[in-house]
Order: structure tokens, then C-alpha cells, then sequence
């Protein structure tokens, strides 16, 4: 009677549907796609696969194929299985429009990462920020018996 055991763990790992107990991926860049201040802070949706909660997780990031940094990051409440977080990242400096970022998973709670699957992420610079204006906003502040009034007027110069 052991036959059905040892088909059943086969069928689940060749659909691939087996889990493991420390496993991370990355589910999408959510940070800027243009420098800022001359660089860039990126900000990443990180998902726990594993079926062990996830109190820590080790990510390298990329910056057109050099090594930037290792960012090893701890998190306060640990992430349960499925769970979904947004860590923000040390800033890449010196960025520019065509500069390419990426992330790779190294650990998870210490241990290698034990599913390759989805702990790779590549992000063009590619994106434009809106040109702002100059903008000046005058308040008006009374001082007469309703204190609570307020009126604002908002234009462009």
C-alpha cells in the first residue's frame, strides 16, 4: 500500500504543486521607474510561498549587471503563508532613463531560497515624471468670532 503515497508525492511535485517551507516571490515592482533626487528608492511586492511564516528575507539588487547592494530585510510581524508586504528598498543613486534594476531572492528566515520560481524581477527606468508647475496657495485666515472659517484660493503664477 505505499505505491499510492509514492505516486501521490510524484503527481503533486511534477504539477507542480508542491510547497516548501521557506520560499519568497516577487510579485511586482510598485516603486518609482524614474530617478528622484539623482536616484531611485524601490519598493517591492514580496509574497511568502512558503508554508513557514517569513521573519526575514535577503535581496540583492542590480543595477545593469553590477551588484548594488544586499539588503537584508527583517521584518517586524512576520509574513504568513500567501501574505503579501511592500518593503522599500536601500536608494540605487545615480540613475538614469534606460538603466536596468533587478532583483534576485537569495534566503528566506536564513535559509536559501527553496523554489527559484518568481524570485527574479528586471525594471526599466523607463518611466517620465510630470513637470510641475509653480504653484502658490493663499490662505485666508479670520479673526473674528468664527474662528473656524477658512478660505483658500489656489492659482498658477
Amino acid at each position: 500500500m505505499r505505491t499510492p503515497t509514492v505516486v501521490s508525492a510524484f503527481l503533486i511535485a511534477s504539477l507542480g504543486l508542491a510547497q516548501f517551507d521557506h520560499d519568497a516571490k516577487i510579485i511586482d515592482y510598485v516603486g518609482l521607474k524614474y530617478a528622484c533626487n539623482g536616484g531611485v528608492t524601490p519598493v517591492l511586492a514580496i509574497r511568502n510561498d512558503g508554508l513557514i511564516a517569513m521573519s526575514g528575507c535577503v535581496v540583492e539588487t542590480w543595477k545593469n549587471g553590477l551588484l548594488i547592494n544586499t539588503f537584508d530585510w527583517q521584518l517586524a510581524v512576520p509574513s504568513l503563508e500567501g501574505e503579501v508586504r511592500q518593503p522599500a528598498f536601500p536608494p540605487v543613486p545615480d540613475v538614469a532613463p534606460g538603466d536596468q534594476l533587478e532583483f534576485r531572492i537569495r534566503t528566506v528566515n536564513g535559509i536559501p531560497d527553496q523554489n527559484p520560481d518568481g524570485n527574479d524581477k528586471i525594471v526599466e527606468l523607463d518611466g517620465e515624471h510630470a513637470s510641475t508647475e509653480t504653484t502658490t496657495v493663499t490662505v485666508k485666515v479670520r479673526t473674528d468670532d468664527a474662528p473656524g472659517d477658512l478660505t483658500w484660493r489656489s492659482g498658477t503664477t
